[in-house]
């Protein structure tokens, strides 16, 4: 694929799926200066890091100007709910580029047929940002900030709608010349507020699931705790109960019984145990059966590209028991995503569920991400994410081998196109453990120092994505987050990237350290440990004192 310019990142997040995306972008040749607010302890030794919390949209548009950012990757749900990619998008139509030439004499700009007064060539930032702030036709008074990036090189943030489009007309007076150019500079990756709710709310994905008519289990909405009791009650069968809103993964709740199921309904809506947004409704499913897969698609314009299957270990403890995590690891590919599954789910699922989002007005961009059951009555929708998942992310970038900044570019321009059939991968699967605080996903401490993060990645193969880790006053890296780290390896086959993963781990420490030691033990037939049982006694008349061997 032909390349673009050079072009400033910003990636907002600081869980491991940044990590894992800065990693990638870092091995672009098109990569300038790659940043991330607010970032790890990890992103902070492969790009800058920046002091800035996913929710402050305006500081982090203005952070924008200042860095002439090209491309900003929105990684976690929050922000993208709450509509930071609306947000940027609409500052990034208000940019402009201004460029003067010229070694003497003076230049006017033209705007919406007002003119400024003259300007010398070697005009600062502040002398253009006063000149165009006097124009009437941008109300005046702080319509406008300039940031000077070189030497005749400005960068023009518009608060006013009328700067859309190429509106700056530059005449020279005297020796010398002028240009100029007014484009989009600031492309941002991720769906709209509208389009973001097929994660945002439970209750919203499945309602358009069943319109959209994509196969997932059967379901019922409650906004009152008394009515889903009762609903509860009258099932012959196991059900999952899920909060509405984002609860960052831990909302939802497989019961195995209705005394569980009672429970569950208890803490979402009338403990507020996932916050009183999230549990203000619930949705209860019919439980599923058979095994998991997690299936991500590039969706831009109408183009949906999936990516390789992964699967995801959602509970804390080894055979899938426990409560739900955020994710206990990964690995890619997943042998059940076969090429004949994947085109059905791409059909069956993919389709119908983007184009009634474009006929619903909200069209995605992004990544879509769908959970799904594979049953012995068919593949079944779990959930939707309307970004990369987290652990998925981290096999599967270290598998990409197609520049990461070229194809996310071409989502957010919709030329998505361009790359059908086109992506190139590694062979190798990769395998990826997370490691947890102790009492994860429950309370747990911060501040623990970890060791031996660098000893895991002397070998080959191998990398460790910071999920929860700052750096403390000490400069060292400790941990800040119930999902700490994820040690993630390719290897020759899915047994090879397992051995190596874990490994790596061992290698690595720190204190209340828990991880999942099955990771990809589905694909590779492996059944669980079973508990040891105690061989049933013989009757006391057979039994002989000292044993139990039948007496002779």
């Amino acid at each position: 694929m032909p390349q673009g310019d050079p072009c400033n990142v910003l990636v907002i997040g600081k869980g491991g799926r940044e990590h894992a995306l800065i990693w990638k972008l870092k091995q672009s040749p098109r990569a300038a200066k790659i940043f991330c607010a607010p970032g790890n302890a990890g992103t902070a030794a492969e790009a800058t890091n920046v002091a800035i919390d996913p929710s402050e949209s305006e500081k982090l548009a203005k952070f924008c100007v200042k860095e002439r950012i090209g491309l900003v990757i929105i990684g976690p749900e929050d922000p993208l709910a709450a509509g930071l990619a609306d947000f940027l998008r609409k500052k990034g139509s208000q940019m402009q580029d201004v460029f003067v030439t010229g070694t003497a004499g003076t230049f006017t700009i033209t705007l919406h047929e007002q003119t400024t007064a003259p300007m010398p060539f070697d005009v600062s930032a502040a002398q253009l940002q006063t000149e165009l702030n006097s124009l009437s036709t941008l109300g005046g008074g702080g319509a406008v900030t300039v940031t000077q990036s070189a030497p005749g090189r400005f960068h023009v943030l518009f608060e006013s709608s009328l700067s859309a489009g190429p509106v700056l007309l530059m005449t020279a007076n005297g020796t010398g010349g002028t240009s100029a150019s007014a484009k989009l500079v600031l492309r941002v990756f991720g769906p709209s507020k509208e389009a973001a709710r097929i994660e945002g709310s439970k209750v919203f994905a499945k309602e358009l699931m069943r319109h959209a008519d994509v196969p997932t289990a059967d379901f019922q909405v409650f906004d009152h705790p008394g009515p889903a009791r009762t609903y509860v009650e009258t099932r012959d069968y196991p059900v999952v109960v899920k909060a509405d809103g984002l609860a960052a993964g831990k909302g939802v709740v497989v019961c195995k019984d209705n005394a569980e199921a009672l429970q569950a309904v208890r803490r979402i809506m009338t403990d507020e145990e996932f916050g009183r947004t999230a549990g203000r409704k619930i949705v209860i499913e019919k439980k599923l059966d058979g095994e998991e897969l997690s299936v991500l698609a590039l969706v831009s314009g109408r183009t949906i590209l999936p990516l390789p299957a992964c699967q995801d270990h959602k509970a804390v403890f080894d055979g899938d028991k426990g409560p739900n995590t955020g994710g206990m690891g990964a690995y890619c590919p997943a042998p059940a995503g076969t090429p004949k599954l994947l085109a059905d789910l791409e059909k069956d699922v993919f389709v119908p569920i983007v184009h009634a989002m474009k006929r619903g007005r909200y069209p995605f961009q992004g990544v879509l991400y769908a959970g799904m059951m594979l049953t012995n009555q068919g593949s079944r929708v779990l959930e939707f994410n309307c970004r990369f998942g987290d652990p998925e992310t981290q096999p599967v970038l270290m598998r990409l081998k197609t520049d990461l900044i070229d194809l996310l570019e071409a989502v957010a321009e919709e030329r998505l196109h361009e790359f059908e059939d086109k992506v190139e991968w590694d062979d190798r699967p990769a395998v990826c453990v997370v490691l947890c605080s102790g009492g994860y996903p429950g309370k747990y401490e911060n501040g623990k120092p970890i060791t031996g993060i660098a000893e895991a990645e002397e070998l080959a193969d191998v990398k460790v994505f910071h999920a929860g880790t700052k750096l403390d006053d000490k400069g060292r890296v400790v941990t800040d987050g119930g999902r700490v780290l994820g040690v993630t390896a390719l290897g020759k086959d899915l047994a090879a990237a397992k051995a190596r993963a874990y490994e790596a781990v061992k290698r690595i420490k720190f204190a209340g350290m828990h991880f999942r030691t099955d990771i990809a033990d589905k694909a590779l037939k492996v059944k669980p440990v079973a508990a040891p049982v105690e061989p049933p006694k013989l009757p006391a008349k057979f039994r002989r004192p000292g044993g139990d061997k039948p007496a002779q």
